[in-house]
């Protein structure tokens, strides 16, 4: 009987030693770009998720751009340590794929018909769905109301044309007596994205469904070169537009451009400045409608210890309540359906919802450049040959696109060929 209460006593010591010390958290490493300010709202998420899952601790890996966070997680994956869950762009996923560095998420059976169509198939490959998407944005055509109210030129319409586009350009274009031009009709960026459906709307192409490079493939040559002899010809022969360097929209926040191209977070860095009335509208149609569309989703990565738990985050980041906190700020357009119709999206940034009713007007017809594993390099490339065609009056398009044709086909070589599926 002593023995029996001496056993006992210690078994009775040892659960009440294991009450007071329970057992460690699992920790999930969450990669993810995103601005600054953004940060206090994405932490009361992963709080919430947190407080649902006690279990279990978020460590946040801040990024400045999918680029820095792409390097950081090629590096991680060197060394055997990804992240659990990462925010992802589409037009990286053929080189997450490629990596083997995603989980397949129909393991998880998830709702795709919670998110617009579109948008989860930016994220399939091979029948296999490798993001939750999280936002989006298509590439519009932002004014500045005031100017255009300045010159009696009435606002851009749903149903301009390329030529609606010059004439205002050159209707906006203001040049002193000294024959200084004080202000331009529009923005020009070199970047691919600003440029491509323009290629698009005149039924040319940058890329054949096998991966292979076909700018001056005989099937699109021609309306690759109509394509960008207009793009060109609006600040090199019309004198209308002033070419955005930096890709920084320096031009047009200081109101030295009417219009520019860009997606919703320019619409957000504009309301954070305040310094004018401005809206949005749909790109400008040539031969048919063509925008750029970015994706932005949350994937589980391949090396994750707790897989199932990291799959509960990427479904906690992209539901209705997460994607509504995320979104009101402007950064990007809500994935969730449940929030195309709501004001906490529509109204932003203030009364008038029309401006973002244009980015879901061009969602139908905008596409991903997706080109391949070697994309930041591709981009630059093709940014480089732009840039010189824009800043030489003597250059030429079809000698531009030649040039970019043959080192694009250089890289492929180089990553031994990308395909695309």
């Amino acid at each position: 009987m002593a023995f029996l209460r001496i056993f006992f006593g210690v078994l009775l010591s040892l659960l009440v030693l294991s009450g007071c010390h329970p057992a460690p958290r699992t920790t999930l490493r969450l990669a993810l770009w995103i601005p600054n300010e953004e940060m206090v709202s994405l932490k009361k998420q992963v709080d919430e998720f947190e407080s649902e899952n006690p279990s279990c601790r978020v460590e946040i890996v801040q990024s400045a751009s999918s680029e820095e966070t792409r390097q950081k997680i090629t590096a991680d994956l060197a060394r055997g340590a990804p992240p659990d869950v990462s925010m992802i762009s589409a037009k990286d996923l053929l080189w997450w794929t490629q990596s083997q560095a995603l989980v397949d998420l129909g393991r998880f059976h998830p709702n795709e018909f919670d998110f617009q169509s579109d948008l989860i198939q930016a994220f399939k490959r091979g029948g296999k769905l490798y993001a939750l998407p999280c936002g989006w944005s298509t590439l519009v055509l932002y004014y500045n109301k005031e100017l255009f109210l300045k010159q009696g030129i009435p606002f851009p319409l749903t149903t301009w044309h390329w030529s609606d586009l010059l004439r205002a350009a050159e209707s906006l274009t203001v040049i002193d007596d000294q024959g200084e031009t004080q202000q331009f009709g529009l923005e020009l960026d070199p970047e691919l994205e600003a440029w491509a459906p323009f290629i698009w709307q005149n039924h040319g192409e940058i890329v054949r469904q096998d991966g292979s490079w076909c700018l001056t493939d005989p099937q699109y040559l021609q309306s690759n070169l109509q394509a960008i002899d207009f793009y060109a010809a609006l600040s090199r022969e019309f004198h209308a537009a002033v070419v955005d360097v930096n890709s920084k929209h320096a031009p047009f926040f200081d109101q030295k451009a009417a219009m520019a191209f860009g997606h919703r977070d320019l619409g957000r860095e504009l309301t954070i400045k305040n310094r004018f009335d401005w809206d949005i509208v749909p790109l400008p149609r040539g031969e048919t409608t063509a925008s750029t569309l970015e994706v932005f989703g949350y994937a589980v990565c391949s090396q994750s210890a707790q897989p199932d738990m990291a799959y509960k985050l990427a479904q906690f980041l992209t539901r209705e309540t997460v994607q509504a906190a995320m979104i009101q700020r402007g950064w990007y357009a809500p994935a969730h359906l449940v929030l195309f119709a709501s004001k906490i999206f529509l109204d932003f940034p203030g009364a008038d919802p029309a401006n973002n009713r244009a980015l879901l007007n061009s969602l139908s017809t905008a596409r991903v450049p997706a080109y391949g594993s070697h994309i930041p390099q591709a981009f630059q490339i093709m940014r480089e040959e732009m840039l010189s065609l824009l800043g030489d009056t003597n250059a030429s398009s079809r000698v531009t696109l030649e040039q970019m044709q043959v080192r694009l086909e250089e890289l492929n070589l180089l990553s031994h060929t990308v395909k695309n599926p």
